[in-house]
């Protein structure tokens, strides 16, 4: 029924506190400066009280940046992101139960208020787990309250206060989690900003 939905979110949603960053000053969680590979370049920093991050694809990437953080299994992820310019192929989000580089879970955004969810798995690569669909829960050009709710194998997707999908799915029992952004192609590039 709604109302154990409900109960349930409302629990999820009062688990103990691993990270809390509100960006006002360098806790030395996150990443910052520059990084410059054969993906492209990225640069990080402190923006009045964001963490802003600008980056330019030398290929077609996915990438995300995750603090120093114990592995956790059922957590509740909350972010606020938004996209300030740059390609129009571009998406944002959240990668989450982060095993390594190579095992991970991605929930990605865009500005035509579409979303996906994907595992990625070095062996089998990206796995489809939510094919990109669009919700009108998504601001097209302001920030986007993104938030996530494992229970065991059950995850659920909020967007701007309102659940917009869920799926099950066992490849990764627990792991860290961060933020993340992509670009479809080499020589595109684009800025965003986290917030708590």
């Amino acid at each position: 029924t709604a109302q154990v939905f409900q109960e349930m979110v409302d629990k999820a949603r009062q688990m103990p506190l691993v990270i809390y960053d509100s960006f006002d000053e360098d806790l030395g969680l996150w990443e910052m400066g520059e990084n410059i590979d054969d993906l492209g370049k990225s640069w990080w920093k402190l923006s009045g009280g964001r963490y802003e991050w600008r980056m330019e694809a030398g290929q077609g990437l996915v990438w995300w940046v995750s603090p120093d953080m114990e592995p956790v299994g059922d957590f509740y992820l909350s972010a606020i992101a938004q996209k300030l310019e740059g390609s129009s192929s571009s998406s944002y989000g959240l990668a989450f139960r982060i095993f390594d580089i190579k095992h991970y879970y991605v929930l990605q955004i865009n500005e035509y208020q579409n979303y996906a969810v994907y595992a990625h798995d070095y062996e089998e690569g990206w796995i489809e787990l939510i094919p990109w669909g669009n919700s009108a829960a998504i601001s097209s050009d302001g920030p986007n309250h993104l938030e996530i709710i494992a229970q065991g194998s059950l995850f659920m997707f909020f967007i701007n206060g309102q659940l917009v999908n869920q799926v099950s799915d066992e490849r990764f029992a627990s792991g860290t989690a961060g933020l993340l952004t992509g670009l479809d192609n080499a020589g595109e590039s684009a800025s965003w900003v986290f917030d708590d």
